[in-house]
């Protein structure tokens, strides 16, 4: 029975750690643009279908409300629509609930952005690349690739004193040759990598508890 207390005590314990781990925070560097001088942190919390976000950078101008944004894209790169608003930064603080879970927001490159002003949006001061979920790598299937080459045909001209011209023409199809590229990347149904090591370790300690189970019973 201690065996058994101990065994189910330690996989509760690492299913815990990588639930903790699946629902961590993201904190995310921003960077200062333009000379602003304004770094500092993003902070994404899951909450669910919500994602909290905290943006703590340098303050700029005293007073000054700054719009901030989750755009599509990266920092040097930046879709200048933005997709998800951000209540502003005041004195260099910015916090904001949005309707959007973390992993969606991990499932595309995205950048939270924050503009000079509500008078000077093309002026960015501060920006910081979210990072793309492991999960939706993983979790992604590679496509088959193949090239086909269309079959050419060489004619070949025998010249025989004596005897009629011959031509003998010979085609060649390399389309049979081409292979589709293998798959390298695991797949996991679209669920997130981390639940998925979850689902298995409960699996497993279902069973190693069964087997033992049985043993005491004999």
């Amino acid at each position: 029975m201690r065996k058994l207390s101990g065994l189910v005590a330690l996989l509760l314990f690492l299913a815990t750690g990588l639930t903790a781990l699946a629902q961590s925070n993201v904190t995310v560097d921003m960077t200062a643009q333009n000379n602003s001088g304004q770094t500092g942190t993003a902070t994404l919390e899951p909450m669910g279908n919500q994602t909290k976000v905290t943006i703590n950078i340098t303050p700029g101008p005293a007073g000054v409300s700054q719009p901030a944004h989750i755009h599509m894209g990266t920092c040097d790169n930046l879709n200048p629509v933005p997709e998800y608003p951000l209540n502003p930064v005041v004195n260099g603080q910015s916090v904001t609930t949005i309707n959007v879970s973390l992993q969606q927001l991990e499932s595309q490159q995205r950048a939270v952005n924050v503009h000079q002003s509500a008078q000077n949006l093309n002026t960015y001061v501060s920006c910081g690349d979210l990072p793309v979920s492991m999960a939706q790598q993983t979790g992604a299937t590679s496509e088959a690739t193949a090239t086909q080459t269309g079959a050419t045909t060489t004619a070949t001209e025998t010249v025989v004193p004596g005897v009629a011209t011959q031509a003998t023409s010979t085609e060649t199809s390399t389309a049979a040759l081409s292979t589709p590229a293998p798959s390298t990347l695991p797949s996991t149904g679209g669920f997130p990598i981390e639940f998925v090591a979850i689902g298995g370790l409960a699996l497993l300690a279902i069973g190693l508890a069964d087997r033992l189970l049985q043993r005491r019973a004999r």
